[in-house]
This record gives structure tokens, C-alpha cells and sequence, in this order.
């Protein structure tokens, strides 16, 4: 189901893009800064936004499902899109917290995906 819905956002997006952005005359001649700004002032661009953060709620979702498979890269990625640790640290296995915040310190992390200084 989840892989109809990722085409359906990839072929929306397509389509916006060929239709829209490629012959807009707003984007013309700005370095990649000022183009973000014009774009997440178009409708059409805000509309690319929304169907670009569907598709990131999907990812997570299968990160997450890898569960014990889960890397350090997956685990830090997920901590960076919001999911709870304690979400995190079911879905990999790591039943016992200390388990957990052992693994993360071993790469340098504390259990809130910040870096050890």
C-alpha cells in the first residue's frame, strides 16, 4: 500500500515539476538560496514541500521496520525526524535501556542523538 502511495507523491511531483517549475520565470538566473525562498513562496512549491515530507513519513516508517537490522545511520536518522528514542530503542531490540545508551555512547551519542563532546 505504502509503496502505490510513494508512486502516486513521485509521479504528483513529476508532474509539477515538468508542468510548472521548468517553465517558471521566477527561478530564472537565482543561485539555489534565493530559488528556495521563491519557491516556498509558490503555491505550487509549497505543494512540492508537503508531497516531500509524505514521502519522508514513509521512510521512517521503513527504517523502522528493519528493527534489530536497524543501523547507527538508521538510528540517527530516525532521532533527527522526531521519533521518540524509546520508539527507536523498541523497534531495534534494545529492551533495557542501558543497552540503549550504551550502544549510542559507543559511537559518540547520547541517547537523544547528540553528540558526545
Amino acid at each position: 500500500m505504502k509503496a502505490v502511495l510513494n508512486k502516486r507523491v513521485l509521479n504528483r511531483i513529476s508532474e509539477l515539476e515538468r508542468n510548472h517549475c521548468k517553465k517558471c520565470k521566477k527561478k530564472k538566473g537565482k543561485d539555489s538560496t534565493a530559488l528556495i525562498r521563491t519557491c516556498k513562496a509558490c503555491p505550487v512549491g509549497q505543494e512540492l514541500l508537503k508531497l516531500g515530507s509524505q514521502l519522508e513519513v514513509n521512510k521512517v516508517d521503513r527504517v523502522m521496520a528493519k528493527g534489530k537490522d536497524m543501523t547507527f545511520s538508521d538510528i540517527r536518522f530516525c532521532i533527527q525526524r522526531g521519533v521518540n528514542p524509546e520508539d527507536i530503542k523498541k523497534a531495534a531490540g534494545m529492551s533495557h535501556g542501558k543497552t540503549f545508551k550504551k550502544y549510542m555512547n559507543n559511537h559518540g551519542y547520547d541517547t537523544m542523538g547528540k553528540e558526545i563532546v
